[in-house]
């Protein structure tokens, strides 16, 4: 029997390239798709109901994975132009582009951080944290070459650390908590 998990993940990948990445939900439903809603469905999994907290968690993946995307999508500019792709990269152009990459990756950081305030992420996430040095690296290069693709490489390399650590360290500091009973 097929889960609802593998639905989803259906819809978004046949979808993707036909449907949603010419109707600018590409990057929304990569957010989606592999951020939000396998967070949400790992934790229903486990514990048999939905919880705010485990929403609250989910949305930094989302914001991550959808970045991912965003700034994976400035080298193939041209490419997705001629192929009928709508992204914001082409819609904003890559100037704009880059400083919505770098407002949604300090937001991510400050969703975080309110999210520890308001008690719905316990104040291990601030591991999370260990990651903005990365992040800026990533920011920095992007909004210098944003219309290099060479120099921007590194930028590229920057934000798969920013994304894949700050979610490693997201997942830690919940077994830390758990572990310390808080």
């Amino acid at each position: 029997m097929f889960t609802c998990r593998f639905w989803e993940d259906l819809i978004f990948v046949y979808f993707y390239t036909t449907h949603l990445a010419k109707l600018m939900l590409g990057e929304i439903s990569a957010g989606l798709g592999l951020g939000v809603l396998p967070v949400i469905g790992s934790y229903f999994v486990q514990t048999g109901f939905y919880s705010m907290q485990a929403l609250v968690a989910s949305i930094p993946a989302g914001i991550l994975t959808f970045n991912l995307l965003f700034l994976n999508e400035f080298p193939d500019y041209n490419a997705d132009k001629r192929a009928g792709r709508k992204n914001f990269v082409i819609l904003l152009g890559k100037k704009i582009a880059a400083r919505l990459y770098s407002a949604i990756s300090i937001f991510n950081y400050i969703f975080i951080g309110m999210s520890i305030i308001a008690g719905y992420l316990p104040y291990t996430a601030l591991l999370a944290f260990l990651t903005l040095p990365e992040a800026i690296k990533a920011i920095k290069g992007a909004t210098i070459n944003y219309d290099n693709i060479v120099k921007l490489i590194p930028s590229l390399g920057s934000n798969v650390k920013t994304v894949l650590g700050t979610q490693f360290l997201l997942a830690i500091s919940f077994i830390i908590a758990r572990f310390l009973g808080i």
